[in-house]
């Protein structure tokens, strides 16, 4: 029987059109937006083009509206937008042409929904990007003129675009557009670069490079570049990775040697699309190499295990033993503590810990939190040690907001210190806990919680 009461879409159906006719009335009553729902369906069912006329009477509507979106209105705002959205989508199944029109239309809308709304959350650029995509879709099913959607598209990227709804539309109307479209496109926009604001410029280049990606035009991908772009490493990587692509790899290596990077910055991408051109050329060798110097100065974990992976049988063994045991001698402690951790050896992890804990730095939560977790089982006495670190930074930092985790570090601490076996010169922890309360006296709202996460636990 209980079942049959539930509040679900299939026991609503049993009770009939006519009853749930007059409930949903009920339920619209005084409601704009609801009402604006159900009408929108009753639309649906009626075909395209009355759907399309009560979208086209909205858009009209938004378009005139001017006062401002407050919180409490603006999910209600932003639920309606997103339904009409959907609802120009349906309409383009049976009249295409009539749905690019509201599209376009609705895209237009961007700006002053933007002036009339906080976007801090993203959600407005989301919504209009989701849109950019749907205009993209439905003007292929509409298969308007390649020449008179390049040119409207044109027209989107340098006059309108003020938030950046448009950066996406090069590649969402690519489809509809074709090879003569963008072709065309291409040539309208770099003939309105000499008369283009800045912030259009910026549009230009970004489409310019978009439309080289869709063509498969490395050249024309390259010249949107200049000279001192062209030296910049992560740019050189992008250069080099479409070169690859075209089965120009040595061409790829002279732009990469012209920008090798001189910091960490932009090297990974660097090194991994060099590793590309490398292979591409059959210089197996030297991309070993890159492979074990890459490893060697960032502790790159993937490029370890690329470089262990070509390495005949029982070589690999043997190989990553001696690089790990360089991973423990290097002077940056918490890297290497993240590597092991990460790779795993907990072993040698642990003995890290144990043998440099003088450096221990306890307000790097993302890595000793981690570590800690990952060593309690099998080296109780070094997770301790992370713990014991992050307790100390929170309270003598006075780091209020974490006096919970650090309760709950300490709580860990006394759980794990029956697993120690041996703490040879390091205080047990019932001294630790002592000297805590010594020495940290003053955090009484600590203590005050401390005592509280006892009753918990």
């Amino acid at each position: 029987m209980a079942a049959k009461t539930t509040l679900n879409a299939k026991n609503l159906e049993t009770l009939g059109a006519e009853r749930l006719a007059v409930l949903v009335m009920d339920v619209v009553e005084g409601d704009a937006a609801r009402k604006r729902r159900a009408r929108a369906a009753l639309l649906e069912a009626a075909g395209g083009s009355a759907l399309a006329a009560a979208v086209s009477k909205r858009l009209v509507t938004l378009r005139r509206s001017k006062s401002r979106v407050g919180y409490r209105k603006r999910r209600a705002f932003m639920d309606d937008l997103d339904h009409h959205r959907t609802m120009i989508v349906t309409v383009a199944e049976d009249a295409p042409a009539e749905a690019l029109d509201l599209a376009w239309r609705f895209m237009a809308l961007a700006g002053p929904v933007h002036a009339r709304t906080d976007d801090s959350a993203g959600a407005v650029a989301e919504l209009f990007a989701q849109a950019c995509r749907d205009l993209g879709v439905i003007a292929a099913k509409a298969k308007p003129s390649p020449e008179t959607l390049a040119e409207q598209v044109f027209d989107a990227l340098t006059d309108a675009n003020r938030y950046g709804e448009f950066d996406g539309l090069v590649e969402a109307s690519s489809p509809a557009l074709g090879p003569d479209g963008l072709a065309h496109l291409r040539d309208l926009l770099r003939g309105g670069r000499a008369r283009a604001t800045r912030r259009a410029g910026a549009a230009i280049h970004l489409a310019l490079l978009q439309i080289a990606d869709e063509l498969g035009d490395v050249d024309g991908y390259i010249a949107e570049h200049t000279p001192d772009l062209r030296a910049q490493p992560p740019i050189a990587a992008r250069i080099a990775e479409r070169l690859v692509g075209a089965d120009r790899a040595a061409e790829a290596l002279k732009f990469l040697d012209a920008a090798e990077p001189s910091r960490s910055s932009g090297r990974r991408e660097w090194a991994r699309v060099r590793l590309l051109a490398l292979e591409a050329l059959g210089r197996d060798k030297e991309a070993q190499t890159l492979r074990r110097d890459a490893f060697e100065r960032d502790l790159d974990a993937d490029m370890l295990r690329a470089y262990l992976s070509r390495l005949p049988d029982f070589e690999d063994i043997e190989a990553e033993e001696e690089a790990l045991d360089r991973v423990v001698t290097r002077p940056d402690f918490h890297r290497a503590l993240e590597f092991l951790i990460g790779w795993p050896d907990l072993r040698r992890a642990a003995a890290l810990v144990l043998d440099r804990r003088d450096v221990l730095d306890g307000s790097l939560y993302g890595i000793l939190g981690p570590a800690a977790d990952a060593l309690e089982r099998t080296a109780p006495l070094a997770a301790t040690l992370l713990l014991r670190a992050m307790i100390e930074d929170t309270l003598r930092g006075i780091k209020a907001s974490r006096y919970a985790n650090a309760a709950r570090n300490l709580h860990t601490c006394e759980a794990l210190a029956g697993a120690v076996e041996s703490w040879e010169e390091i205080a047990p922890h019932d001294r630790f806990v002592q000297y805590l309360r010594v020495k940290y006296a003053p955090r009484k709202r600590f203590w005050k919680m401390l005592r509280e996460d006892d009753r918990a636990w």
